[in-house]
């Protein structure tokens, strides 16, 4: 179908877009279940009742985070010290879709065909691309490699969102992570801190971010894909 092949040839942002639908039709818990929620149910429901106080924050003023935050910093007469703001919304101090989500998006490479099983490993070789032919145009593509795998890691914890707590002010701010690396935040992004015209320390929360499943295999070309008196190409996948 278009819907197939589309989402073959843009995966990445398939992946999003498929996840951001489950989002939209997922039914809210139909009842509770005392005793059986974790510490990621307890954060999360103490994030969003924040996070529903600074939206209603915002549209009592009807200003912008920074706009609020400025007004409610004043110091309001001479001699007078400043007022510490309320909690207002800022973009840095909302949720991420991806820190509330309990479950993971996946895309399979078709398989099966005319005469052939679904999920066989004849229909897996069929649809396989050589390993040498995989080029920088099949970025973001989802693509079907064959290969023999040289080497396999542990499975190790990937920062999918990380969590981070002001010292100044008390907000939480996230890092959204794309990728096997990244910097950490050192300076809380605030508005309140930027009008208080404090750095802001942060504390990474370890209970508080998500983490997912991470494992790098190393695959070597196969013997029949090796064209004569060439050596062997090898590919890290993840």
């Amino acid at each position: 179908s278009r819907l197939a092949k589309a989402a073959k040839k843009n995966t990445q942002r398939y992946l999003s877009l498929f996840a951001d639908a489950a989002d939209e039709v997922m039914p809210l818990p139909t009842s509770a279940f005392e005793g059986t929620e974790d510490v990621f149910d307890v954060l999360m429901r103490q994030r969003q009742y924040a996070e529903e106080d600074n939206e209603q924050l915002r549209a009592t003023y009807g200003l912008s985070a920074s706009e609020t935050a400025a007004q409610q910093a004043g110091t309001g007469g001479e001699g007078s010290q400043p007022q510490a703001p309320a909690p207002v919304a800022d973009s840095a101090n909302r949720i991420p879709k991806e820190l509330l989500r309990r479950y993971e998006v996946r895309i399979r490479p078709p398989t099966g065909g005319a005469g052939l099983g679904l999920g066989s490993a004849k229909a897996r070789m069929s649809s396989a691309v050589p390993l040498r032919e995989v080029k920088a145009a099949s970025i973001g593509q989802l693509v079907t490699v064959r290969g023999i795998a040289t080497k396999v890691s542990e499975v190790k914890p990937l920062l999918s969102v990380g969590t981070y707590t002001c010292e100044s002010c008390g907000y939480e701010i996230y890092q959204e992570i794309t990728g096997t690396a990244y910097m950490p935040l050192c300076e809380c992004p605030s508005g309140r801190c930027k009008i208080n015209n404090d750095a802001g320390k942060l504390l990474f929360q370890t209970r508080g971010s998500k983490f997912v499943k991470f494992q790098e295999i190393k695959l070597q070309e196969p013997a029949d894909e090796v064209p004569v008196g060439n050596i062997p190409r090898t590919m890290t996948v993840h």
